[in-house]
């Protein structure tokens, strides 16, 4: 239930995050290893979900640049969170993708990630997307 509820979120969130500069992009050959990633950008603290890391571009072992997430992480600083994100990607199995999304005419393709030891899920999307501050206000509301 957990991890249904948390995938449906973050497919959501992509969704959201499509940014409007970009227009159709072509299907990536494949998803990323979210396990080469080292160095995580930012943290989110989502209400009722916990504290998620975002990679805002990276190419991984594709062609393609990429934003991704994972979550939730328990950590209290956001060194700490970086580096529990590194380990916990390492345990992602890919679950489905990539898989074309279309809002208002601008393609992105997601990937969709899942921990079954860890309860941790994560996302990857392609061309690289903003993650906006209206995030915070569709967790809430979306969370339950």
């Amino acid at each position: 239930m957990f991890k249904r509820k948390l995938l449906v979120m973050l497919s959501l969130i992509g969704c959201l995050s499509i940014n409007t500069a970009f227009a159709a992009h072509a299907a990536p050959e494949k998803c990323p290893n979210l396990s080469y990633n080292s160095s995580w950008t930012r943290t989110m603290n989502v209400d009722g979900l916990g504290l998620f890391v975002v990679q805002q571009s990276a190419a991984y072992d594709t062609s393609e640049q990429w934003t991704t997430g994972i979550g939730p992480i328990n950590a209290s600083t956001q060194d700490e969170a970086f580096q529990e994100a590194t380990r916990l990607a390492a345990d992602l199995t890919l679950m489905d993708g990539p898989t074309e999304e279309t809002e208002d005419g601008n393609t992105m393709w997601m990937c969709l990630y899942y921990s079954s030891s860890q309860n941790v899920a994560g996302i990857a999307m392609t061309p690289p997307q903003t993650i906006p501050d209206k995030l915070m206000n569709f967790a809430r509301k979306y969370r339950h």
